[in-house]
């Protein structure tokens, strides 16, 4: 039997690169335990982000700054998640519902994020030992509401 296919004939069994490189564990470091969202793994991205997405050093990053790199931080281990959903919905040729209502007001979504992912305790942990406030950055997301 061949592997699913995605959309342009790429084998949806194939590794991809990000996924070895993610998969990596160091010397003596558990099997299962994801390096990327222990406190360790979540500064180093945060910092990353920081500097070269946002482009700025951590001494004269701002709140909003912060936030981004750490919005930035959160949405990386969400895409993953993405991605393998998006693959299982073409591989198997499953329907795919749209709905959008503007009644429902979202709200800000970083913590909901975290929360869903069980990550907010490490991201506060990671955002004090790198000398910010998650919980002060809260304000900085924009409310998606409609203004009213």
């Amino acid at each position: 039997m061949n592997p699913p296919q995605a959309p342009g004939g790429a084998s949806l069994d194939a590794p991809r690169p990000a996924d070895e490189a993610q998969s990596a564990r160091p010397a003596g470091a558990a099997a299962g335990v994801d390096r990327r969202n222990t406190v360790a793994g979540i500064k180093e991205t945060i910092l990353h982000k920081l500097t070269y997405a946002v482009g700025k050093d951590p001494i004269a990053a701002s709140d909003r700054d912060w936030f981004v790199a750490i919005a930035m931080t959160t949405r990386d281990r969400i895409v993953n998640r993405w991605m393998e959903s998006t693959r299982s919905t073409y591989a198997y040729n499953r329907k795919r519902v749209y709905y959008l209502s503007l009644e429902f007001l979202i709200g800000r979504l970083l913590f909901d994020a975290l929360n869903n992912l069980g990550l907010t305790e490490q991201m506060r942990t990671a955002a004090r030992e790198l000398g910010t406030d998650l919980d002060r950055l809260r304000d900085m997301e924009p409310d998606a509401a409609l203004g009213n």
